[in-house]
């Protein structure tokens, strides 16, 4: 199928990737993927299994897996790191904002949680995190289009991601 006739399936890490790194966005878009191979990201789903035990976790809507789903509208989220709390905290909003708009689902909070570092947030989604998110929805499909990759920039998180071999051999 040409690339022109395919919509871009945009779930919770398209939007993570959004505000992490365009480039490594792209890749995701167009089915490269090297989280297989990443240390951190095994690392990160077995923090996931052992703080989630006994809990209904990675539910599946669509393109979307929450982490936990807690009775009295809850979603929670786990993470490693805190090194890119803006696109967790954006990713699980878009979780929130997904059960709002494709399901009518309303009234759903979330929780951000870093268990090596016991840290949790609330998170809620306003106006104008819907505004936000639909801005980065159209972003993330115009890079969908593109059909060569966004250059990379280093950053100091680079180092930990499964894409840095692809970015900067």
């Amino acid at each position: 199928m040409d690339l022109l006739q395919r919509q871009p399936r945009i779930g919770g890490n398209a939007i993570n990737y959004y505000y992490t790194c365009k480039t490594q966005l792209w890749f995701f878009l167009h089915n490269i993927s090297m989280e297989d191979t990443s240390e951190y990201v095994a690392l990160g789903k077995l923090l996931q299994e052992t703080y989630s035990e006994g809990e209904e976790k990675d539910i599946q809507f669509d393109e979307i897996s929450l982490d936990i789903l807690k009775p009295l509208k809850e979603v929670v989220e786990i993470k490693r790191s805190s090194e890119i709390k803006e696109a967790h905290i954006y990713q699980l909003k878009y979780y929130l904002y997904y059960l709002k708009t494709r399901y009518g689902l309303t009234g759903f909070t979330g929780k951000l949680t870093y268990p090596n570092i016991h840290k949790t947030m609330k998170i809620s989604l306003k106006p104008d995190d819907e505004r936000e998110l639909q801005e980065a929805i159209k972003e993330i499909t115009k890079i969908f289009y593109l059909k060569t990759m966004i250059p990379p920039k280093y950053k100091k998180i680079c180092r930990k991601c499964s894409y840095f071999e692809l970015c900067f051999s």
